[in-house]
């Protein structure tokens, strides 16, 4: 079923906008195009994601307006100035909100070539623009520096957008593509410049000897209230020519990555001999720690099978205390460029190697990895280089067809393991479509971009996956509720402790919490091996606190619901456990679209724990039924 509307900015008479939505009937995975405005030029190669906004940079646009929904008919062209695209979630569909450029667009600057966006604050790279400027909103008009590249920051205030500040490097040179790669985390933004040139090593060294060419450079941006100031310049901790350090870089709140795609040593895991360069382009990623307004660090990560060429680095994500690394020319079993994409963790501040993630099928030269991203215990994985007959959510991968047309992966992490959970292709599947160009994921929603799609009105286009429903877990036995029985203290998020669980028994859910679809499951782990039931209630205990009972908190009210009794497995329980068996949740809640439901697990505690009663429960998980 296809649905079709416009919307156009006021005034913005070259950008009016094309959504289609698409409703898949497919399990988990929902694929929503966003198209280009008509008439501009393609989409790509950047796209991002924060809640309920994506971002869609278009470095080849080539409107010469300036700002904030400027109108582009009102004035000439300067070919690839760049633009971006700001869409916003309205119940089921997507809107256009905003159409920024820079302050000071000019030909060749690709504006939108890099993107990250941090809830209302977003920061858009342009690596080709020419200014003299230094530090923060300096000169725009003195472009005497040739691709020394700039960033841009935007704040939104209700819906509307305006730029915050005007971001150069302290050491603004020629040719150093500042911008090449941004990210932010709340009030931090980082910048890499892959051509930057100077010696230095490591946090805040000399960046005026500029003998080391296309080594590479980070730069470390805080704000406090409204004004950004520059705070760390980062080098890699064995700088070398040609390493391209700042080419990918990633921040999540005291923790910076920063690939090295080209960097050339033979280590393999963390803090190796970065010295030994005898694996030319097999790449490397650095990682950088705050501790109080400090940066210090970095450690240095190889993969455990780094191989000449395979641009370890390439591209990079981190969520907490793991990392995503793509290396999409990695040989793999077969040889060639099949690609693959690393997860490290840390545990008490030590990195290592956690999962080694390669597609379950691959003709040897799809360069998986390509694009990376990770949310929690969710990987997504784009390769926009391989073919294949499939269209939309796990089809059979055949290839010999759609040359081009590309694909993304998701993976989920199960306990220490990863998993490969869905294939995932554009619904067109065109030839050259290179879906999976880009990816990017935050809390359960997906963005995959296509820079070849094409349409009547638009070139590339953005696939916006719901992965599953938006639960939140409230009545926690961590303290911040009511108080566990006998101080019996849980993790955030999680019921309280159990004579098994010193964190407590968790209750998430995944999949799509809809009438029309529901694929959502209850998941609940850190669980003994005795019965336990799954419930629903149409209202919480003691406003969502809960009411001690047993080992932990009763969380659900109202008329509670019996759903299923189930025996964990490896210390978890699912519900519905086989879909094409079990009874989908709504049906046996007998819920209604537009109200919430509240579901907890009650399970045997595995000894007399604090209580004769030995039994615990886990947090409660607040579920909104959609259409």
């Amino acid at each position: 079923m296809w649905s079709e509307g416009s919307w156009m900015l006021p005034n913005l008479c070259m950008a009016a906008v094309t959504l289609a939505i698409q409703s898949l009937g497919l399990p988990i995975l929902e694929p929503v195009p966003l198209t280009a405005p008509p008439n501009s030029a393609r989409l790509g190669p950047a796209v991002a994601v924060s809640g309920d906004t994506v971002v869609v940079g278009s470095y080849s646009e080539p409107s010469a307006c300036a700002g904030v929904n400027c109108i582009p008919s009102t004035v000439g062209t300067l070919l690839s100035s760049g633009a971006a695209y700001v869409f916003v979630r309205q119940g089921n569909g997507w809107a256009l909100q905003a159409y920024l450029k820079a302050s000071n667009p000019g030909q060749d600057d690709i504006f939108g070539s890099a993107i990250a966006i941090s809830g209302d604050t977003l920061v858009i790279g342009a690596e080709r623009e020419a200014s003299a400027a230094t530090g923060i909103n300096g000169n725009q008009l003195d472009n005497s520096a040739p691709q020394a590249g700039a960033a841009y920051v935007f704040v939104r205030v209700g819906g509307t957008w305006s730029q915050q500040a005007y971001l150069k490097a302290s050491n603004t040179l020629t040719f150093t593509n500042f911008g090449r790669a941004v990210a932010i985390s709340g009030d931090t933004i980082v910048i890499g410049a892959h051509m930057e040139r100077s010696n230095a090593t490591g946090v805040n060294g000399n960046q005026l000897d500029t003998s080391m060419l296309q080594s590479g450079a980070a730069y470390v941006f805080e704000r406090t209230g409204s004004v950004w100031a520059q705070t760390a310049y980062l080098k890699a901790s064995n700088t070398n020519a040609g390493d391209n350090f700042g080419d990918s870089v990633a921040v999540d709140a005291d923790t910076i990555v920063v690939g090295a795609r080209l960097e050339d040593s033979a280590a393999t895991g963390v803090n190796g001999n970065g010295a030994d360069n005898s694996l030319t382009d097999s790449g490397a990623a650095y990682v950088f720690k705050r501790q109080g307004s400090v940066w210090s660090g970095p450690d240095y990560l190889k993969p455990s099978n780094p191989s000449d060429t395979s641009y370890f680095g390439d591209e990079v994500g981190i969520s907490r205390d793991s990392i995503v690394i793509g290396s999409p020319f990695h040989p793999g079993a077969g040889g060639g460029f099949a690609g693959a994409a690393y997860v490290f963790v840390r545990s008490t501040g030590t990195w290592s190697e956690q999962g080694y993630l390669t597609p379950a099928i691959s003709d040897g030269y799809d360069r998986f990895g390509h694009s990376v991203s990770i949310t929690g215990d969710r990987v997504l994985v784009g390769t926009p280089f391989p073919g294949g007959t499939a269209s939309g959510i796990d089809g059979i991968p055949i290839s010999g067809a759609a040359r081009f047309s590309g694909a993304a992966y998701e993976f989920n992490r199960v306990g220490q393991s990863w998993v490969q959970m869905h294939y995932i292709k554009s619904t067109s599947n065109q030839t050259n479509g290179r879906f999976g160009s880009h990816v990017r994921t935050a809390e359960d929603t997906g963005v995959v971009l296509a820079v070849g799609e094409e349409a009547a009105t638009y070139a590339g286009a953005v696939h916006v996956i719901d992965f599953d429903t938006r639960t939140s877990a409230f009545c926690s036995g961590d303290g911040t509720a009511t108080a566990c029985p006998c101080g019996n203290v849980g993790l955030a998020g999680h019921g309280c402790a159990t004579s098994l669980s010193a964190g407590g028994a968790e209750l998430r859910g995944a999949g799509v919490a809809r009438l029309s679809f529901d694929s959502l499951q209850l998941v609940a782990s850190g669980l003994g091996g005795g019965a336990g039931i799954f419930i629903q209630g149409s209202s919480t205990q003691a406003g969502g606190a809960g009411l001690p009972f047993g080992d932990g908190l009763l969380c659900v009210a109202g008329g509670i619901t019996r759903l299923a009794i189930q025996f964990p497995t490896g210390g978890s329980a699912r519900y519905p456990a086989q879909a094409l068996v079990d009874v989908p949740l709504s049906v046996l809640g007998a819920v209604s679209a537009g109200t919430t439901r509240f579901y907890q697990f009650w399970h045997r505690d595995n000894a007399p724990f604090c209580t004769p009663s030995t039994f615990n429960l886990t947090n409660g998980l607040t579920v909104p039924w959609g259409i």
